[in-house]
């Protein structure tokens, strides 16, 4: 079972939930909650759980966010800057978490591979070599 610090409703519990620790900085809204769990039954098959820790913040803290990214990662750490995600459409939100989620599980670091690897697991997106687009 994933270790939640604040408050976050986790819908699924698998292998890749298990291994997981999401800490919520700030509120996070029940709409990016679902998305999130969204996110998790699409990467779910695609990737080997390993232990991650996920971390929901506003702003810079506690990791600087380049003012064109929203999420970030560094081994098995992910950070998501709610801020710049409650403004976004939902499909390009779940797109955002299965990003950081390759980062992460299928250890790519190519943002343009990354970005064709989110478009053909979740075809509700597809990716033009620098953005992901709403099909």
């Amino acid at each position: 079972m994933a270790k939640i610090s604040g408050k976050f409703h986790l819908s699924i519990q698998n292998e890749l939930t298990d291994k997981m620790a999401i800490n919520c900085v700030t509120k996070v809204s029940s709409i990016i909650q679902k998305l999130f769990n969204r996110a998790i039954e699409v990467i779910t098959p695609h990737v080997k759980p390993e232990k991650i820790t996920i971390i929901f913040c506003r702003n810079n803290f506690p990791i600087f966010f380049d003012r064109n990214h929203v999420g970030v990662y560094f081994r098995n750490l992910i950070a998501f800057d709610l801020n710049k995600l409650e403004n976004t459409h939902k499909d390009i939100i779940v797109a955002v978490f299965l990003e950081e989620f390759v980062h992460c599980l299928l250890h790519i670091v190519s943002e343009e591979e990354v970005g064709y690897a989110v478009a053909k697991i979740y075809p509700k997106v597809g990716f033009d070599g620098e953005k992901y687009l709403l099909k």
